[in-house]
């Protein structure tokens, strides 16, 4: 009974001490950041966003919202405000769902050629009930149906 008294005591002893340190530490780190604020000159912020001369026309912004002007068309155009990028809206394109065939002639691969020409790709999409958009849904799973070596 004394044995394992002493060995808690000696191992919660060690955690407190673990956690005092780390505490310590903690708060050195905290104190070090309050001396010395890092200044970053507008200009400093400027030239990391300039984008790479030679990928101007390999940005892509998918917008996978049905308001081809709307928020997140708006977010894009912020986002990439000081970068030449080409915006798809996937409400201009008919995208069949997995196994569905229609008369409407399936336009995947318009929009899969450009992907495939991009070095950058950003997606944008409504969220609705903790979801991304349907036509981003009909997009990706439809991406399911190609094989893997087809898209590398």
């Amino acid at each position: 009974m004394k044995k394992r008294t002493v060995l808690s005591i000696v191992f919660i002893s060690i955690l407190i001490l673990g956690g005092l340190i780390i505490w310590k530490e903690y708060s050195d780190a905290q104190a070090r950041t309050k001396e010395q604020p890092q200044k970053i000159s507008r200009q400093t912020f400027e030239k990391k966003r300039q984008p790479n001369r030679r990928a101007l026309n390999q940005q892509l912004f998918i917008n996978a919202s049905q308001n081809q002007n709307g928020n997140i068309a708006a977010l894009g155009r912020r986002l990439l405000e000081n970068i030449k990028y080409k915006q798809i809206n996937l409400v201009d394109y008919h995208i069949h769902q997995i196994g569905q065939v229609s008369a409407n002639k399936d336009q995947f691969n318009v929009v899969f050629k450009n992907m495939k020409s991009s070095k950058n790709i950003i997606i944008g999409t409504p969220v609705y009930w903790s979801d991304m958009s349907g036509y981003l849904k009909t997009f990706v799973f439809f991406n399911a149906q190609i094989p893997i070596l087809e898209i590398l």
